[in-house]
């Protein structure tokens, strides 16, 4: 996803300059990671506007990250169909930072 994230941010067209890629990744639900494009600002902000993740995924996983992007996780919890409440992790890298 790194990757792909990394080549679509590379290939944005000039005219696409405000519009944030990133790569979503998402704990414990792997399969609710996405590649997401974001047209509109307040819309990703509010996204990454939760508490922020204590450490950072590429260093517990020991990613490599393209020196391009910016990583920024967020913590919060969900409520299952159960009434369980679990915790919920959400990694964003890619265009994720104030100056992208």
């Amino acid at each position: 996803m790194l990757k792909a994230c990394a080549y679509l941010m590379a290939a944005k067209p000039a005219e696409w300059k405000r519009v944030r890629v990133t790569a979503v990744v998402t704990q414990p639900d792997m399969f609710a990671s996405e590649l997401c494009l974001y047209l509109d600002e307040a819309y990703f902000q509010s996204h990454v506007n939760a508490a922020p993740a204590e450490d950072k995924l590429s260093t517990r996983w020991r990613l490599q990250v393209p020196a391009n992007m910016q990583e920024v996780g967020i913590a919060f919890d969900v409520e299952g169909d159960d009434g369980e409440i679990f915790p919920v992790e959400q990694w964003y890298f890619g265009e994720v930072g104030k100056d992208f």
